[in-house]
C-alpha cells in the first residue's frame, strides 16, 4: 500500500504548531499513522523549532515543510527513515608500482602504467530485524524441533454437534404382578447440542450448555381386563372382559437439554486426538404426546351363573373395535413429568482442521434417572375421546378415559435413553498474537566500484644528429665573457642562432647551461657572477624561440677550470652548452 493509500485510510494530518520541537511533530505523524521513527539524532536537529499549521496534509507534506534541505526521507512498510543525503562517491586512485608495459624505439620510449581507481558510494539503508521463532511462539513443546507438536486446547472452546440416535421412552408394560402384558421399543432420533467449554490444560476441560433431543417409544399391548359386578341391560350381573390385541401405540417426547460435562482429550498425533466426557443433565420437556397406531378391543360378558361367555352381541354392548375406525387416531398429549435429570458420556475423535477447528467424530449415550410419567397415573380404560359411529350402541361408562399406555398402571416408570453416533466440530479461541513492535537497524552500506585506468609516460629521444650538430658548434666556439661581466662574447656571433634553429627544429632537445667564473673575486661573487652568465644565455635562447622547458641554466662559479691541466685564466671565464640525451 502506498504512502497515500494508507492516508487515505486512515485520514490526514491536522494540527498546529508554534516553536514546537521537531522531535514532538515527528512523534505526533509517527502516531497518527502507526508509523515508527527511524532516524540517527547525530543527522537531525531534533530540537529545532517548528512554526507550522497542517490541515489534512499526507505524511510527505508534513516531513517536506519540517525537515531541512541536506536530509531526505522514506516512508515505507510502517516506517519514516530520515537520512541525511548521500555523500559524493570518494574516488582514490592508487598509481602502479611497476608498469605493465614498455614500447621504445628511436625517437620515443612509451611507458604504460595500469592505475587502479576506486570510487566508493556509501549509502544509509534500514533493514527490518526478523524476531527469532522459539517453541513458545510456535506452541511447540519441547523436544525433536523437526517433529510436530500437537496443539495445546487449553482455552476457551465453542462446540456444536448433530447426531442420529436409538431411542426409547425406556418403560415396560407390566402388570401388578409384574407380568409382562405387553413388548415397547424404541426408535431413531436425533440430536442437536452447541456449549462451551473451557480447557484448564491440553487435556482437561469443563463445558456446558444446551441441546434438544427426541425420544420415541411404540408399545404394543396384548391383555385382558376385568371390570367385575357390572349390570347389562337387562339388570343381570356380569364381569365385563376388555381383550386387546396388538394395541400399539407411539409416543414422542421433545427436550431441551442443559448438559454439564467434564472433558478429557489426549492427543496422539498433531492432528488427531481421543477425547471423551462423562457428565450430567436437565432435560425440560418442552412437547409429548402419543397416537394410536393399529389394534383391537373386544368388549364380552362372562356370567358366572349362567357359565356364559358373551361377545359379539351388540344389543348387550358386546362386540369389537378398531383402532382408526372406531378409536381417533390423532396426537394426544401425553403431559410428562418436569424435569429429567440424567447423565450423560461419549467418546471419539478430535481431528484437526487448522489452528483453531477441530472435527469432532463420536459416539454418545444418554440415561435419565428419574422417572418422568405423568403424575397422575389412570387405571387403563377404554372410553373414547373422539366420536367415531360406535356411540350408538356403546355403554361402558364404568371405564375410565383413555390416557395412553404410559399413563396406566401398565407403566411404572419412564426413563428416556438414546445412545448414537454424532459429529460436530469445535472451535478454539486463539488469542491473537500480540505482533511485537518491528526492529529496525540503520546500516550505512558502502558499494566499491574498482575500474583500471591506463597512464602513459612519454619520453621522446632526441634525434642523434641533433645533438652531434650542437657538439660540433660547441667545440667550434665556447661562448667567453670579460673579466666579472656577465655579456657574453659571441665567438662566432651566430653560435646561439644555429643553437636555437636546431633545438626549434627538436623540440624535445634539451640542453643544460653551465655556467663558469675565474679565480678572481670571492667564491659568492663568483658563484653569483657564473649563474649570471647562465641566465644570460638562457634568455638570448628563449628570446630566439627555444621553449623553457628545453634548457636547464646553472652556475659553477669556479668549481670546473677550462681544460684542466692547461689553465689559463682568461679561459675559465666561459658558458658551456651541453646537450642533454635522456
Amino acid at each position: 500500500m502506498s504512502v497515500h493509500a494508507i492516508a487515505a485510510s486512515k485520514g490526514k494530518f491536522s494540527k498546529n504548531y508554534k516553536n514546537t520541537r521537531l522531535e514532538v511533530v515527528l512523534n505526533d505523524l509517527c502516531k497518527r499513522y502507526d508509523y515508527q521513527l527511524l532516524v540517527d539524532k547525530e543527522d537531525i536537529d531534533m530540537d529545532k523549532p517548528i512554526t507550522a499549521s497542517f490541515k489534512k496534509a499526507t505524511p510527505g507534506a508534513v516531513l517536506r515543510k519540517v525537515l531541512d534541505k541536506d536530509l531526505t526521507y522514506k516512508v515505507k512498510k510502517g516506517t519514516i527513515s530520515i537520512n541525511k543525503k548521500p555523500l559524493p562517491p570518494k574516488v582514490i586512485t592508487s598509481p602502479a608500482t611497476t608498469p605493465s608495459s614498455v614500447e621504445e624505439n628511436d625517437s620515443l620510449k612509451l611507458t604504460i602504467w595500469n592505475d587502479t581507481i576506486f570510487s566508493i558510494t556509501c549509502k544509509t539503508i534500514t533493514r527490518e530485524v526478523k524476531p527469532q521463532t522459539s517453541p513458545a511462539a510456535t506452541g511447540q513443546k519441547k523436544g525433536n524441533k523437526d517433529e510436530p507438536q500437537p496443539d495445546d486446547w487449553k482455552g476457551h472452546h465453542i462446540q456444536a454437534v448433530a447426531g442420529v440416535a436409538y431411542a426409547d421412552l425406556g418403560y415396560s408394560l407390566r402388570d401388578n404382578d409384574n407380568n409382562k402384558v405387553g413388548r415397547s421399543h424404541g426408535s431413531v432420533a436425533g440430536i442437536a447440542q452447541l456449549q462451551y467449554a473451557y480447557f484448564f490444560n491440553t487435556n482437561w476441560g469443563l463445558s456446558a450448555g444446551v441441546g434438544f433431543s427426541h425420544y420415541t417409544g411404540y408399545g404394543k399391548l396384548n391383555h385382558t381386563k376385568l371390570f367385575p359386578g357390572q349390570t347389562d341391560s337387562d339388570g343381570e350381573s356380569y364381569t365385563h372382559v376388555a381383550l386387546t390385541r396388538n394395541w400399539k401405540e407411539r409416543q414422542a417426547a421433545y427436550m431441551v437439554d442443559i448438559p454439564i460435562e467434564l472433558q478429557f482429550r489426549y492427543p496422539m498425533t498433531p492432528d488427531v486426538g481421543i477425547y471423551a466426557g462423562v457428565g450430567m443433565k436437565a432435560g425440560l420437556i418442552i412437547a409429548s404426546d402419543y397416537r394410536l397406531k393399529n389394534g383391537a378391543l373386544e368388549h364380552q360378558g362372562q356370567y358366572p351363573g349362567w357359565g356364559l361367555t358373551l361377545q359379539e352381541m351388540k344389543g348387550h354392548d358386546f362386540y369389537t373395535e378398531q383402532i382408526g375406525t372406531d378409536f381417533a387416531t390423532d396426537k394426544q398429549p401425553l403431559n410428562l413429568k418436569l424435569p429429567a435429570i440424567g447423565v450423560l458420556a461419549d467418546i471419539g475423535l478430535a481431528i484437526k482442521l487448522n489452528d483453531q477447528l477441530n472435527l469432532l467424530v463420536g459416539a454418545f449415550f444418554n440415561y435419565t434417572c428419574n422417572s418422568v410419567k405423568p403424575a397422575e397415573q389412570t387405571e387403563m380404560g377404554w372410553q373414547q375421546t373422539a366420536y367415531t359411529g360406535a356411540e350408538t350402541y356403546r355403554n361402558h361408562d364404568f371405564m375410565n378415559q383413555y390416557a395412553g399406555e404410559v399413563a396406566s398402571e401398565y407403566v411404572k416408570a419412564v426413563r428416556p435413553w438414546e445412545v448414537g453416533l454424532k459429529i460436530g466440530i469445535d472451535w478454539r479461541h486463539k488469542e491473537k498474537q500480540k505482533t511485537p513492535p518491528k526492529e529496525y537497524i540503520r546500516l550505512q552500506v558502502c558499494d566499491t566500484t574498482l575500474t583500471l585506468q591506463q597512464r602513459i609516460d612519454t619520453v621522446y629521444k632526441p634525434k642523434p644528429q641533433a645533438v652531434r650538430e650542437i657538439v660540433r658548434l660547441m667545440e667550434a666556439s665556447v661562448i667567453w665573457y670579460d673579466l666579472d661581466s656577465s655579456i657574453p662574447k659571441l665567438q662566432p656571433a651566430d653560435i646561439l642562432d644555429k643553437i636555437a634553429a636546431v633545438l626549434i627544429e627538436n623540440p624535445k632537445q634539451k640542453i643544460q647551461i653551465n655556467g663558469h667564473a675565474s679565480k678572481e673575486g670571492t667564491a659568492l661573487h663568483n658563484k653569483r657572477l657564473s649563474e649570471a652568465r647562465a641566465q644570460a644565455i638562457y634568455d638570448l635562447l628563449l628570446q630566439k624561440g627555444v621553449k623553457p622547458e628545453q634548457m636547464t641554466a646553472k652556475g659553477f662559479g669556479v668549481d670546473k677550470s677550462y681544460q684542466e691541466g692547461e689553465h689559463e685564466i682568461a679561459l675559465d671565464r666561459r658558458v658551456e652548452i651541453i646537450p642533454v640525451n635522456e
